[in-house]
């Protein structure tokens, strides 16, 4: 967590606005599982409830992604200067990012936007067009796929990952109309499943302490109009036809994830 001091004055000045979910009351709404792991002390832990220490997480933060800016740049001066920088097909992705401070969070792991998605930028050569974004669901899962299919090699029919590359030559295309998210790490408590469609994104936690007045839990997001997830749709009647489509596609993938566990035999 300690930027290399050649990068102390970069963002050395900046304050960082906080995001309209940050604190406490931001995270009120949400499952008791969901603080249930170290995310929450984190909070305090990490600094994010004091103005001052925020704002110092914030730059270190940002000065650690501006070195892995830094490092690439390196890596692509050297392909250049070997001159196979137009034969050389880059994917560039991380681990999930950090909540700072979101619902009154630290650290990552839960489903919640901050602290499930990725960076995914790719690179192709041989692609002449200006740099586009695509509003398609991708997942980390895909990117041996993806991998896989630029190097001529057949995607393997076990997998679940698939190919990003019609995204890269099309942006405006699709490679899956849903997506899971798999929170199995940590404390049983903070276990569940996601899944996420291009607008609504469905979480069921199903841990239960009944002596601590915890439960099986839904969350419902409109992840479209309510990037910040501060409303929680799954007890509103009028959103019961958009729980339900959604409780469905939780059933077939956990269905999924069952048989495919049947399969796998370690060795």
């Amino acid at each position: 967590m300690q930027p290399d001091p050649m990068f102390d004055n970069v963002y050395k000045d900046v304050v960082f606005d906080k995001l309209p979910n940050y604190g406490r009351k931001a995270g009120e709404h949400l499952a008791k599982q969901s603080r249930m792991g170290r995310q929450y002390p984190r909070f305090v832990e990490w600094g994010y409830d004091q103005e001052d220490t925020y704002q110092e997480a914030l730059r270190k933060y940002h000065q650690l992604i501006y070195g892995v800016d830094y490092s690439i740049g390196m890596v692509l001066a050297e392909l250049k200067k070997l001159n196979i920088d137009d034969n050389t097909i880059i994917i560039f992705s991380s681990d999930n990012g950090y909540f700072n401070g979101s619902h009154g969070l630290g650290s990552k792991v839960l489903p919640y936007e901050e602290g499930a998605r990725t960076p995914l930028i790719i690179v192709d050569p041989r692609q002449k067009n200006k740099a586009q974004r695509t509003a398609s669901l991708t997942g980390n899962v895909d990117i041996t796929a993806t991998i896989l299919d630029y190097a001529g090699v057949s995607i393997p029919s076990i997998y679940d990952g698939k190919s990003i590359r019609p995204l890269v030559e099309n942006p405006k295309s699709q490679i899956r109309s849903t997506l899971p998210i798999i929170q199995v790490w940590g404390p049983k408590a903070t276990h569940c499943l996601t899944v996420m469609d291009d607008k609504y994104k469905y979480v069921y936690w199903y841990y239960k302490d009944a002596s601590e007045n915890i439960y099986p839990t839904e969350e419902l997001f409109d992840i479209e109009n309510d990037p910040y997830e501060m409303v929680n749709l799954a007890n509103q009647s009028k959103y019961k036809p958009q729980l339900s489509k959604m409780q469905k596609l939780y059933d077939k993938q956990l269905n999924h994830w069952k048989k495919r566990r049947r399969k796998i035999q370690w060795v």
